[in-house]
């Protein structure tokens, strides 16, 4: 119960003879937690299959423990590694129990002496769950069961926008084929995926009515600013004439005030030059 105190605890080897299936019932309660990192968990002791089932439950939960290894046990039968097997494989073969079964679990080594009342093909079995990481492990389980039910995938709910991930999933599994086979199923409702318009622009479609609207009303909008800006240009542009015309003429009258002026300086200036002479 104090496994949540040392979070860097990753490998937990509990050897002791008198562990019994009590033991190993609070032993489950502790790795279904989320601060449990333990990822080899190594156990011997007088348990059986009612210590596995506890286990398997715990596992149901647990998302980090990668293998499990059974060096003593009593009593161990296949209905304790039975039940470690369907916690990886699915309670059943519906979509709802291949997603929700454990991803991470690769391997349950059970020694000669523990499993001696156990069938070698389900020993052989639980040495070797997956040999990949939990992330590709989750596809093959999605990916045996997408094959195994290619005519009839209605209980995957699948929606219309996921569809181009789904669809490039299966063709790339399953070639054509595959792909063609879950295309011409009417129990897949193919016309979801090539209605006109799809139920996602069906959806859609208000919001983009509104987003259209609106715009005309913005495009009015700025009609009507630019003709008030060139308006205001024009204003501009004859007040600047104004300014100008009225410049030349404060020009043109200066010229006419100081010409005269300037034509009796040079005549009196002509007169005291003939005096001086």
């Amino acid at each position: 119960n104090n496994i949540h105190k040392a979070p860097s605890l990753s490998i937990l080897r509990l050897r002791i003879r008198e562990l019994s299936n009590t033991g190993l019932g609070e032993l489950a309660n502790s790795i279904k937690g989320e601060d449990c990192n333990i990822a080899r968990l190594e156990i011997c002791g007088r348990f059986g299959d009612e210590g596995m089932l506890s286990i398997a439950e715990a596992l149901t939960t647990n998302q980090l423990l990668r293998t499990i290894d059974v060096g003593m046990s009593e009593r161990l039968t296949d209905i304790g590694g039975r039940a470690l097997l369907q916690v990886v494989q699915g309670q059943d073969e519906s979509w709802q129990s291949t997603t929700s079964s454990n991803h991470t679990l690769q391997s349950v080594y059970i020694s000669d002496r523990a499993g001696s009342a156990m069938s070698k093909s389900l020993l052989t079995k639980l040495q070797t769950v997956t040999t990949v990481d939990p992330h590709r492990t989750l596809q093959n389980k999605a990916w045996n069961y997408i094959d195994n039910n290619i005519e009839d995938l209605s209980a995957i709910g699948l929606e219309v926008k996921l569809a181009p991930y789904f669809l490039s999933f299966v063709s790339t599994r399953g070639g054509v084929d595959s792909l063609f086979s879950f295309m011409h199923s009417r129990n897949n409702a193919p016309e979801l995926f090539f209605s006109n318009p799809t139920p996602e622009r069906a959806r859609l479609t208000p919001q983009m009515e509104k987003a259209k609207q609106q715009n005309k009303i913005l495009k009015v909008l700025l009609m009507s600013e630019r003709e008030v800006s060139q308006s205001i240009r024009s204003e501009n542009i004859n007040l600047r004439d104004l300014e100008e015309d009225e410049h030349h003429q404060r020009s043109a009258m200066a010229r006419c005030v100081l010409l005269p002026l300037f034509k009796a300086f040079e005549v009196c200036k002509f007169f005291m030059e003939l005096l001086k002479e």
